[in-house]
């Protein structure tokens, strides 16, 4: 196997609204769109085509929401609607070379509080050891909060804030990590100071691209069987 592999882009939209036009970046058919959504208040609905992954909200000032869709290759944007008006921090990314299925390669979990730490999340993978992705998400509110430690071991951190003043901000966060086995642990992020905070983790199946067993007991491809089989017979059959 090999690790999927990731591409990111984020969004801001510092004025209060109940829709957000969220622009995608270009895409390939099979690719899968993950959408992070964190808002002030209300709770994000899943754009058309798309299937909630998670949800968590604390104390009405932060709402965090993680949505996926199999892209068609022609996706340029995804509309999120809100059940309240609030600014909106997003996140996309497009991850290519993953398991292909929504409903069985991803696997997720989701925690909330009121601190300056996010909860730790467990993550296992109902397909078992593999070349996994794990994609972490935060989202903090209602202040314009600063993100100072993110999970540890883990890469290509991201942070970004509405910055729209204080009782009025939302802040969102997210990193990556690979790992090798079934299951890991996703450590806490750390703010500035004490918030509403949420996060989302989820852990992904790699694609039938590239590595798999090499050694001297690895199947011979098929055809390359039925082809030999058939050459050995008429050879046999014309002495």
């Amino acid at each position: 196997m090999a690790f999927a592999t990731s591409n990111r882009s984020d969004q801001l939209f510092t004025t209060a609204a109940t829709s957000y036009t969220v622009t995608l970046p270009t895409l390939n058919s099979g690719d899968l769109i993950l959408v992070s959504t964190t808002v002030r208040e209300g709770a994000s609905v899943e754009p058309s085509g798309y299937t909630l992954i998670q949800e968590v909200g604390r104390n009405k000032y932060c709402w965090i929401s993680l949505f996926a869709k199999i892209s068609d290759g022609t996706e340029t944007s995804a509309v999120v609607t809100n059940g309240s008006s609030s600014v909106c921090a997003a996140i996309v990314y497009k991850i290519s070379g993953w398991g292909g299925s929504v409903s069985s390669d991803i696997d997720s979990g989701r925690l909330s509080a009121l601190s300056s730490t996010s909860p730790s999340i467990g993550l296992t993978a109902g397909w078992g050891a593999d070349d996994n992705l794990v994609v972490s998400f935060c989202g903090a509110g209602d202040d314009s909060a600063t993100f100072d430690t993110f999970p540890s071991g883990f890469t290509d951190t991201f942070q970004d804030k509405t910055d729209t003043g204080r009782n009025s901000s939302v802040a969102n966060a997210t990193c990556q990590k690979e790992i090798t086995t079934d299951s890991t642990t996703v450590s806490s992020y750390s703010l500035s100071e004490t918030e509403a905070i949420g996060a989302i983790a989820v852990i992904i199946k790699p694609g039938t691209s590239g590595g798999g067993a090499t050694g001297p007991n690895t199947p011979i491809n098929p055809s390359i069987t039925d082809l030999l089989a058939t050459s050995a017979r008429l050879n046999w059959e014309q002495g």
